[in-house]
């Protein structure tokens, strides 16, 4: 399901989506109220959802669906991003964060990684992300840093890439990795850092100074 405010851009990403051989749109929603209604109807694998939406607070949206559905799966798309903002969405239930002038297959491979139950980030929300944790004070961040366990050379080289914003596909891709052995190196790390998604493992990976 695609949900945003603006009409050319819901229906450039309905586009997109339905173009691709794996997935359709099985509904629009132009308001956040609409989004929903939808939802309930509907149970979409994925809701991309765009914020913010005039007049409404999206992240409101992602909660309240949330609250009636945890499962819900959340890719936002956003003409801008701030550290700040972004980790607020992530805390609300998005799984993702991406820009508006992704290209389409990026953009279309962040929906498969959140259908897949990855935490995704494209480039510049993992460079905001990243600049926001560098500039506030761990103490005044909720991810509270333990002493990190040492990572593998290969666990290392996935955490690397994620710091740039690759998907599943892009870091198999540079590493001549399958997809699968992407996604065990990162249930691994996040089983010794004791950690639930991929942000926190950016979040704690830039504290720690492995990636800047």
């Amino acid at each position: 399901m695609v949900a945003n405010d603006e009409t050319l851009i819901r229906r450039a990403l309905s586009a997109f989506i339905n173009d691709a051989h794996d997935m359709s749109v099985v509904g629009e929603a132009r308001t956040g109220d609409i989004a929903v209604q939808l939802h309930s109807q509907l149970k979409p694998d994925v809701i991309v959802i765009g914020l913010p939406m005039s007049n409404e607070d999206g992240v409101d949206s992602i909660r309240r669906i949330r609250a009636t559905d945890p499962s819900a799966k959340f890719l936002a798309v956003t003409a801008a991003f701030s550290g700040e903002s972004t980790i607020t969405a992530l805390r609300a239930g998005a799984q993702g964060f991406v820009m508006r002038d992704e290209e389409p297959s990026a953009f279309l491979d962040r929906i498969r990684d959140v259908n897949d139950g990855s935490t995704v980030l494209s480039p510049d929300a993992t460079r905001e992300l990243i600049a926001f944790v560098i500039a506030t004070p761990a103490k005044a961040q909720t991810d509270d840093l333990r002493p990190a366990e040492q990572l593998s050379e290969g666990e290392l080289a996935v955490v690397r890439l994620l710091s740039q914003g690759l998907s599943n596909t892009e870091m198999a891709a540079t590493l001549h990795l399958s997809e699968a052995t992407v996604k065990m190196r990162f249930s691994k790390i996040m089983s010794k850092w004791n950690v639930r998604t991929r942000v926190h493992v950016l979040i704690r990976a830039t504290r720690a100074g492995l990636v800047r």
